[in-house]
C-alpha cells in the first residue's frame, strides 16, 4: 500500500506493474539519489473491470514506455487505484527513472509532454532522504 498526501491522506492499493528488463519487482525504494518520479492521478466516474485491464492504454502508461527519453532509465510503471471509493483520486500511475537529477532538463521537458496530453494531472518529485547506494545494489 502506497499513501500519497493530496488534499487529505488517501490509501492506494497496486494492481499492476511493468518493469523494465533487468528490473526486481524490490526493492521499491529509490535505487539511486538521482532517481525521479513521475506521478500521474486521474478521477474516474465510474470504476469498472474493462477500465482496469486497459489501464496501460487510456493512463499512458504505453505512451511513457515508449516515449520516456532513454537518458532517463525508466525502470518500472505502477498502477494505483484508491482502496475507497471516495477517493478524489481513482487511479495514479507512478513511472521510476533512475536518472531524472542527472538529466533534469531531459525531465523537465517529457514532463511538459506528459502536462500538453491532458491525460490526468502529472506531477514530477524526488524521494530527498532516502535511496539504495550503489555498493547496497543485489542481482538475486
Amino acid at each position: 500500500m502506497i499513501h500519497v498526501i493530496v488534499d487529505i491522506a488517501e490509501f492506494y492499493d497496486e494492481i499492476e506493474c511493468i518493469v523494465r528488463d533487468g528490473v526486481k519487482q524490490l526493492p521499491r525504494t529509490p535505487i539511486s539519489k538521482d532517481s525521479l518520479y513521475y506521478l500521474t492521478s486521474f478521477h474516474a466516474l465510474e470504476r469498472t473491470p474493462s477500465m482496469e485491464e486497459m489501464w496501460s492504454t487510456w493512463s499512458g502508461a504505453k505512451f511513457i514506455l515508449w516515449n520516456c527519453p532513454r537518458v532517463l532509465n525508466l525502470r518500472r510503471i505502477t498502477f494505483l487505484k484508491a482502496t475507497m471509493r471516495t477517493e478524489n483520486f481513482a487511479y495514479l500511475i507512478l513511472c521510476e527513472c533512475e536518472n531524472g537529477m542527472e538529466h533534469l532538463n531531459v525531465a523537465m521537458d517529457f514532463f511538459e509532454t506528459l502536462k500538453t496530453r491532458r491525460c490526468g494531472l502529472v506531477g514530477l518529485y524526488k524521494v530527498e532522504r532516502y535511496y539504495i547506494p550503489p555498493h547496497h545494489k543485489t542481482d538475486k
